[in-house]
């Protein structure tokens, strides 16, 4: 679904021109706060940011890495390297032990040697001219022409989870809905039942898999689950590969 459709599935449960300036704000916070939420494979950095480092500083701040894209920062760096430390560092969380390390963080090197996580800051030892290359969660990039699809979230769940979401947490909540109920103005049954359709579209029914289920297994330490015969268990019928 592009953003025109999107907002005409808005626009069918509040079908109010008040808010049709809010549309587009609604649906890329709403991508924004999903892809905060949970860790959506399609935003995870394949080509990684670079941060340049100084041999005056020692805490950076990861938004300050430029990406060759123009991605920004949203969450969980997931690896560090350098032209040192081409296989990775191991990423450490303990600023502690940094405090420990060089108390007054006037350790100067000619390579950055440890890194150290703490939110949205990096703090490394010893300072030097160095460059880190960072993978991190992207920010989803927002819609903004009614062609654009939203960014990281398969297209199954559009309909499914970003919709739902929008309504739940926006159009019904801020405008509330007075289709023919009991009390004018009371969005109550309207609420319960567009929670459920999200409920479904995260957690998923006994007919379709949800979002949580599906980057469960998306995210699983190494890639998705590969279906297929397997040693002792030809699925063909032919003669099993078991010794």
């Amino acid at each position: 679904m592009n953003l025109a459709d999107l907002q005409k599935e808005i626009r069918n449960v509040r079908p109010d021109s008040s808010i049709e300036s809010s549309l587009t704000t609604w649906l890329n916070h709403a991508m924004d706060e999903i892809a905060a939420m949970y860790e959506l494979p399609l935003l995870r950095l394949k080509t990684p940011a670079s941060l340049a480092t100084v041999n005056t500083e020692w805490r950076y701040n990861i938004t300050d890495a430029t990406h060759p894209d123009g991605f920004t920062y949203m969450k969980n760096v997931f690896r560090i390297t350098s032209s040192t430390f081409e296989h990775g560092f191991t990423v450490e969380e303990d600023w502690g032990a940094l405090d420990s390390l060089d108390r007054d963080h006037s350790d100067t090197g000619t390579s950055v040697q440890r890194v150290f996580l703490d939110g949205g800051s990096l703090g490394v030892w010893p300072m030097a001219n160095d460059t880190l290359d960072l993978w991190w969660y992207r920010r989803p990039t927002a819609m903004a022409q009614l062609n654009d699809e939203p960014d990281g979230l398969p297209a199954e769940f559009h309909y499914k989870v970003l919709v739902p979401y929008v309504i739940v947490h926006r159009a019904l909540r801020f405008y509330p809905d007075d289709l023919g109920y009991a009390v004018a103005g009371d969005n109550t049954k309207a609420m319960l039942r567009w929670q459920g359709i999200l409920n479904q579209g995260l957690y998923g029914d006994s007919v379709q898999i949800g979002l949580i289920p599906y980057l469960t297994k998306q995210n699983r330490p190494y890639g998705p689950r590969l279906r297929g015969p397997t040693w002792g268990n030809m699925l063909s019928g032919g003669r099993s590969l078991r010794r």
